[in-house]
């Protein structure tokens, strides 16, 4: 069964996102950042493998949630370093 241009184009993104976590998250001192890359990474992983729209919806919920935390903590931890 092929899949659709929409649904390559989405898994092409979220390949390169994880790709780009991964090499993040080896760069990354803070354990509270490098755990909430962790998360991400899986629920990332756990979309790629949804069995339902609906689920990917889901994921895709709690995936943006964890980003605004991700976006909030390297806020809170970038004045640190300068």
């Amino acid at each position: 069964m092929a899949r659709s241009a929409v649904g390559d184009a989405n898994c092409d993104r979220l390949a390169e996102r994880r790709v780009a976590v991964a090499r993040f998250r080896a760069r990354v001192f803070d354990e509270k950042l490098r755990d909430l890359a962790r998360e991400i990474n899986v629920v990332a992983k756990e979309a790629l493998k949804a069995s339902s729209l609906n689920k990917a919806k889901d994921l895709n919920d709690r995936l943006r949630q964890q980003h605004e935390c991700f976006n909030d903590s390297v806020a809170n931890v970038l004045p640190e370093l300068y």
